[in-house]
């Protein structure tokens, strides 16, 4: 990574969002998606932002998972387009994944943190930036005493940033799947999957 570009906690203004997120795999094939209300408001102080100079050219969004469980409970009872109901199905999805799994290892999700989102803008990308904020983000859930760290990955790109650091698989939704039990056909030629690690801090 450029030794020019830093880091800080924090949340990046919406309109870097709507850059950064606008080749995302469900961006591409679920347009109409209003990140605002299908993600809960990051925690200022678990999540990063990376910049080169004044300019923000990366994000990795975090809250615990106590607060994203409840957002996406919240959000299945909104009136949604068709593509935030196809997210909130995966989210439900997700949820239910991520509740067995610190059940059967006795833990409780108001000490874990949650990754529901990482971005790098297109022409920054490939040079380590989303693998440093990962790195980052799990000292950040140690320095709070948190107990493990939860991140979503909607493709095999954004995966290759939590991958090297040894991460459990909790779930793998593959999108052909998603296309046939969700009756969302716009997901059956994506050929990758939605997938929830588990990093234990």
């Amino acid at each position: 990574m450029d030794n020019k570009i830093s880091m800080r906690v924090g949340v990046p203004d919406i309109l870097f969002m709507r850059e950064a997120w606008s080749d995302e795999t469900l961006s591409v094939k679920l347009p109409g998606i209003d990140f605002t209300v299908a993600f809960p408001p990051p925690d200022p102080a678990m999540s990063l932002v990376a910049t080169l100079g004044d300019r923000v050219i990366g994000q990795c969004a975090a809250q615990t998972a106590a607060e994203y469980w409840q957002h996406v409970e919240r959000l299945g009872e909104r009136g949604c387009n068709a593509s935030m109901q196809a997210v909130g199905k995966i989210h439900a999805r997700v949820v239910a994944a991520e509740m067995r799994f610190l059940s059967d290892r006795g833990e409780v999700s108001e000490e874990t943190m949650r990754s529901a989102g990482i971005a790098v803008i297109p022409s920054f990308r490939g040079q380590g930036i989303g693998k440093a904020m990962r790195a980052r983000q799990i000292e950040i859930a140690r320095d709070n005493d948190l107990t493990g760290l939860f991140s979503e990955t909607t493709n095999q790109y954004a995966a290759g940033t939590i991958t090297p650091f040894a991460p459990e698989l909790v779930a793998e939704f593959p999108y052909k799947d998603l296309a046939r039990e969700l009756n969302e056909p716009r997901l059956a030629d994506i050929n990758d999957s939605f997938t929830v690690w588990y990093k234990k801090v």
